[in-house]
């Protein structure tokens, strides 16, 4: 099996993210269409793999990519250019993990090559690419903290490094090798296996490596490096944002090390690269049919890609960007449902601060609006006090203050629900990584500043000072940037966001649906309706809804609320039926079927839970065959089941899903096609899998 190809030339089989990794496969699309991209080598997911089974195998594989492939990418590079480039050793695997695998600039940079390099990038960006390289290795493959080579000069460097390694820093080979195993190592580091547990990615894809001839932002004035969205990440506007740094490599912007100009300003820069860079982004856009994230260079006035993938975007801006690309007709109604997961939908659905408070409580602080949503909760100012505060008080929330995040902080960005930082940018890690994760997140609020125990904002006129001590609360707003410290502000409904009742006339335009209802009143102008008879107030509100749907299409759920749960150690049970239940259950559903039977109209009702003589009947639900002849899609109302639907339930119910390999059409169906004969095997509870849009269809 070959493992590694050049982006020029990479066969029609392992032309996909599940080989290439999505780096590698964005690579290979834009060389295909002619976009300037430098020349590039990918090894693929699959070494990483032979790599990870360790031993022998792991042995194996570095000694074949030694002695076979890194000649054969000399050789590569070497009669492209005519001389051997400086390589970037970059991770890729199949879904974007932002800063959390290994990444090493100017590979190949030693004693016997710089001079030659100074007389091509000039001295200075030499050196810098050198001191750089140095770092980047000493912390990726020997695990020195960057702290040991801050502040100190390229010859101290080398030699810090040789003192801690008891060698001198290798030759261009050697540095090759080195960290094209350590990006394979870094998809088991204690931040990537969180991202993945955090995010759901399988845990045994592996990563591809991306080895891709260096060009140089830092050479002069006339370079830079920077990050495009295609839309804006937060709100999802129509409209190309990002940042750029003149004179910097990539790390600069996504490590928040200075903070960066932002793309508008880089026309005024360089008129003629802008125009040429956003004619191309939206060329990318239109033809991946996604708002793109792309990672560009400029080197000495030319403009270089060196990465396209589809941008993380907030929840409120993953249902705009849909929306807008079903009416610029890029995509149709079926890919919008599967853009736009359920958890997403109930995410945009949040609240945001009332704009008439505002207006009497103006905010203490302002920074950039990097990812949208209101959070509002206690002061902790480090990762670790984030992890302790969310086990020590399950029931509150917690807000992540920081001068900037980094890939360690992925757990307490987990347990906070929002991050605050002093500098960074809207593509630095905070800001991307919240973004992925759906937190609540201000970046670069510079009036910001942190003075022993507490962090301070003093207002523009340097009248008043504003303080958060940890444990106290403050609010932020990551939608419009601002920041409050103390107090809650009253907050309004996000359902009546306009791409949040566009994307619901959608569904209801496209799908014969059937809304989740619990009283009389929710119906009104629906003729389709699925009745939760548990969480009906009681049996007299059961009676006035039958009383008020008879004669529509009503599918009734008899069970009581307990049954509809699933027993924890059971993995495939879902009660259903009168077996097992108690006698007050068994007495519930008996009492609302007498209800039932006495208003309802068999010609359009049909029951789940028991048996109703007279009534179309689904008692138990044991394969997906039963639900077909019952049509339409289930569409909830947000509102009652946030209410009403219990977190671990939810939970549990993907797990089912996911196991079931469920590939009914509906809204944030999880389709993993796994053996057809677990559906045999697994019942599923309509009313609780209505909270992700169960299909009834």
């Amino acid at each position: 099996m070959k493992y590694c190809f050049p982006i020029s030339d990479v066969p029609a089989d392992s032309l996909n993210a599940d080989v290439l990794g999505g780096k590698g496969y964005g690579l290979v699309h834009m060389a295909a269409k002619g976009y300037p991209v430098p020349p590039a080598y990918v090894i693929t997911t699959e070494a990483c793999r032979e790599y990870l089974k360790g031993g022998i195998t792991a042995e194996d594989l570095m000694q074949s990519i030694r002695v076979k492939y890194i000649p054969e990418i000399i050789k590569g590079l070497t009669a492209h250019f005519g001389y051997l480039p400086l390589v970037s050793v970059r991770s890729g695997a199949k879904f974007s993990m932002p800063g959390m695998m290994s990444t090493i600039l100017n590979v190949g940079l030693d004693l016997s090559n710089e001079g030659e390099w100074s007389a091509r990038i000039g001295i200075e960006a030499t050196e810098d690419s050198r001191k750089r390289l140095i770092e980047m290795y000493g912390e990726v493959v020997r695990g020195m903290p960057r702290s040991a080579f801050e502040g100190l000069s390229l010859p101290q460097r080398e030699k810090c490094y040789e003192v801690a390694n008891g060698h001198k820093f290798p030759v261009a080979e050697e540095q090759l090798l080195a960290s094209i195993e350590a990006v394979f190592k870094s998809w088991n580091n204690d931040r990537a296996k969180s991202y993945r547990y955090l995010n759901g990615i399988p845990h045994d894809l592996g990563t591809a490596v991306v080895i891709q001839a260096m060009v140089f932002g830092n050479m002069n004035d006339k370079s830079a490096t920077g990050v495009l969205f295609t839309r804006d990440p937060s709100s999802g506007a129509h409209e190309i944002t990002g940042e750029f740094l003149i004179n910097a490599q990539g790390e600069d912007v996504v490590a928040g090390i200075r903070t960066p100009e932002p793309l508008p300003k880089l026309d005024a820069w360089n008129g003629t690269v802008a125009k040429e860079l956003y004619a191309m982004a939206w060329k990318l856009e239109k033809e991946a049919g996604d708002a793109q994230d792309i990672e560009f260079t400029v080197q000495d006035g030319k403009l270089f890609f060196l990465q396209t993938r589809s941008m993380k975007r907030t929840a409120q801006a993953a249902i705009k960007i849909a929306m807008d690309l079903y009416d610029e007709k890029l995509i149709g109604a079926e890919t919008v449902m599967e853009r736009v997961t359920h958890k997403q939908f109930l995410a945009a659905t949040r609240p945001s601060i009332d704009p008439e408070w505002k207006k009497t409580h103006p905010a203490h602080g302002k920074g950039i609006a990097a990812s949208s949503g209101v959070a509002v909760g206690k002061a902790v100012f480090s990762s670790a006090t984030a992890l302790v505060f969310k086990k020590n008080h399950p029931t509150e929330q917690c807000i992540l203050i920081a001068e900037e995040t980094t890939p360690d902080d992925i757990d307490g960005m987990n347990a906070a629900v929002g991050i605050l930082t002093r500098t960074g940018g809207s593509t630095s890690h905070a800001a991307v990584v919240a973004r992925g994760m759906d937190k609540v997140c201000v970046v670069v609020c510079g009036a910001l500043e942190r003075k022993g125990n507490s962090w301070f904002i003093m207002s523009d006129d340097s009248s008043t000072v504003h303080i958060v001590h940890e444990g106290q609360p403050l609010a932020i707003d990551g939608t419009t940037g601002e920041v409050w410290f103390g107090g809650e502000p009253p907050l309004v409904n996000g359902a009546e966001r306009p791409e949040v009742k566009a994307l619901l006339d959608l569904i209801e335009d496209t799908y014969d649906t059937y809304r989740v209802v619990t009283k009389p009143s929710q119906v009104k102008g629906q003729d389709k309706v699925l009745l939760l008879a548990a969480y009906t107030c009681n049996i007299a509100a059961f009676e006035a809804c039958v009383k008020a749907f008879k004669g529509s299409h009503m599918v009734i759920d008899l069970r009581p609320k307990f049954s509809m749960v699933p027993d924890a150690d059971k993995e495939f049970v879902m009660a259903f039926g009168a077996d097992g239940l108690s006698t007050a259950d068994a007495g519930f559903m008996k009492e609302h079927a007498n209800v039932l039977v006495k208003y309802g109209d068999s010609k359009c009702m049909i029951v789940i839970g028991m048996k109703v003589s007279g009534f179309k009947e689904i008692p138990t639900v044991t394969s997906l065959e039963d639900l077909l002849s019952v049509k339409g899609l289930c569409m909830p109302d947000s509102v009652l089941l946030q209410k009403t639907v219990g977190v671990m339930n939810v939970k549990r119910i993907v797990d089912l899903r996911r196991k079931a390999g469920d590939d009914l059409q509906s809204f944030n169906v999880l389709s993993t096609k796994t053996d057809p004969k677990l559906l045999q095997k697994v019942t599923i509870a309509l009313s609780r899998d209505a909270l992700i849009l169960s299909a009834l269809a």
